[in-house]
């Protein structure tokens, strides 16, 4: 049985790190950037969205066993806009219950929910 990941912020600087750790045989990531993601590997699926986007967020997040939330603006942004993206916005809404085993996100208010299996 295939497991499936989606990896939010797939293109940033932190996701590049973490891709190849979350690889493994049975595994596919789904990747989720608004900037394109260079060179996806064989089991790897892009998304080319902002985390801002409810629709695509739920779209991404169907039949997903967790989600490594990395996405959000990282770097200095008018208040209203990181406001929007980072807190209002949030992944952990847009699941709709489709992604159930577990959530870990990079972002401060959020404590992870559960852990990856290998």
């Amino acid at each position: 049985m295939t497991q499936r990941i989606l990896v939010t912020g797939a293109a940033g600087g932190l996701a590049t790190l973490v891709r190849p750790l979350l690889a493994c045989p049975g595994r596919v990531l789904r990747l989720l950037d608004i900037a394109p993601i260079p060179a996806p590997g064989p089991a790897e699926e892009t998304v080319q969205a902002s985390v801002a986007d409810l629709d695509a967020l739920r779209t991404a997040c169907t039949q997903v066993d967790a989600v490594v939330h990395l996405g959000g603006l990282s770097t200095e942004h008018p208040g209203e806009q990181i406001l929007d993206v980072n807190i209002k916005r949030h992944l952990l809404g847009a699941g709709g219950g489709e992604a159930r085993r577990g959530t870990a996100s990079a972002a401060r208010e959020q404590q992870p929910r559960g852990r990856l299996p290998p």
